[in-house]
């Protein structure tokens, strides 16, 4: 069992007992009430089909097709989206997305009778109903307003995005990056290069470096 070093990039080797772990991370309560564990078989079913074709890149990227390039792009899609931080992240864009919308729908009468038109309010008085926007407004503004299961929500904005990200993966340029002699990859927020000086780093690009050391990333 490995797990990234996030200080020096590397993957290291770790037991279960020592590697950090979120329990039912991936769990959401279904309709039932019971606790549903169908995104984590999902997620173990992209890490299936991913494992041969990450094997492909590192052992030889230049064979790598098109379906192995759309396996993995898919794979990249939910890493980080999927992680404690990515989920939690995910909970809160929606939560922030549903009190924009829910604060325009409560900004005025006019628009509350439209965007809350149903039997219930089509009952009311207009003073009822103005009493009833109030209420509404000031709850959302005390923050006594959100899902009742944000985490089930997260997961399914999460699938539903993850298509058009994947798209976007896939289409960007993959570029192999090889030089002579012992390398390593370094990583600075999104963007990874090779320690090499910049004479051979320049030659890497150009494509002028036997391939002794080499590393993809899209």
């Amino acid at each position: 069992m490995y797990q990234l070093d996030v200080r020096s990039g590397a993957p290291q080797r770790t037991r279960p007992d020592d590697a950090a772990s979120v329990k039912d991370l991936y769990t959401y309560e279904d309709r039932q009430g019971e606790l549903s564990r169908t995104v984590e078989s999902f997620f173990s079913i992209v890490e299936k089909h991913a494992a041969p074709a990450l094997d492909c890149l590192r052992d030889d990227p230049a064979s790598l097709s098109p379906q192995d390039r759309l396996t993995i792009a898919f794979f990249l899609a939910f890493q980080e989206s999927r992680t404690p931080t990515g989920l939690i992240r995910t909970e809160r864009m929606r939560q922030a997305a549903f009190e924009l919308k829910a604060s325009m729908s409560l900004s005025n009468a006019e628009a509350f009778r439209k965007d809350f038109d149903c039997d219930v309010t089509r009952s009311m008085s207009l003073e009822e109903l103005e009493a009833t926007r109030k209420r509404m407004q000031e709850q959302l503004l005390e923050g006594r307003v959100g899902y009742e299961s944000p985490r089930s929500g997260a997961l399914a904005q999460i699938m539903k995005v993850a298509t058009d990200l994947a798209d976007e993966i896939f289409s960007l340029d993959w570029i192999v990056l090889t030089a002579e002699g012992p390398s390593s990859l370094r990583r600075t927020g999104r963007s990874q290069w090779l320690t090499t000086p910049p004479s051979i780093r320049g030659a890497v690009m150009r494509g002028r470096v036997p391939p002794r050391r080499s590393a993809s990333t899209p």
